[in-house]
């Protein structure tokens, strides 16, 4: 609820007839609202999250220059490493996952993050 919301809201409950809020009373919540909203905002969201959320994404890219098999390689690799917080659980640390990607992997990876892009800006109408 912005500001605008907020007096459209205490304005209507100021003027009812019967159960009305005195001017003191919106003032009041008027201060708080405006002290508290994002701790309240942020509240609501951590509650109504059950599941994993990333917290943390880290990653490099590497150049592989030799293995047991081959003497020269030369092929780039990313390194990417996930944490992954669980929310019915805040005492617990959040999990690592790390895993490499070779060149193919990364150009299909970020082929698959543009499709989500689309899907969610048509339906964010952006």
């Amino acid at each position: 609820m912005d500001m605008t919301q907020l007096e459209a809201f205490l304005t209507a409950q100021t003027k009812k007839k019967e159960g009305a809020l005195s001017d003191e009373l919106a003032a009041a919540l008027r201060k708080f609202w405006k002290a508290n909203k994002i701790k309240i905002h942020d509240s609501i969201v951590s509650q109504t999250m059950w599941g994993n959320t990333l917290e943390k994404v880290a990653w490099r890219v590497d150049l592989k220059t030799q293995s047991r098999n081959a003497e020269q390689i030369n092929s780039p690799s990313a390194i990417m490493e996930l944490h992954i917080g669980d929310n019915l659980n805040k005492a617990k640390g959040p999990e690592v996952v790390r895993f490499e990607l070779d060149e193919v992997k990364v150009t299909q990876m970020l082929n698959s993050m543009q499709d989500i892009e689309a899907q969610i800006n048509k339906f964010t109408k952006k």
